[in-house]
């Protein structure tokens, strides 16, 4: 648990491009699925509305919900 150590790295490839982009970050979100015992997320497929998704991982399971609200 030290300070700045946790960090997290995000890829994803594009179904509309083929491209394959990554992002890395520093904070607690990498440390906390750590403790979850979580070293990795896959995600496949495609929503087929245009709608906003947020997936929530947690001790209880993972739950994908709408999250339009959250557009803009």
């Amino acid at each position: 648990m030290a300070p700045s150590c946790g960090r997290i790295s995000i890829g994803a490839k594009s179904p509309l491009t083929n491209g394959i982009k990554e992002a890395n970050a520093g904070g607690p979100t990498a440390q906390k699925l750590d403790k979850l015992g979580i070293r990795a997320v896959i995600i496949e497929g495609a929503p087929k509305t245009d709608s906003l998704y947020l997936l929530h991982l947690s001790k209880n399971g993972t739950v994908i919900e709408k999250a339009d609200e959250y557009r803009g």
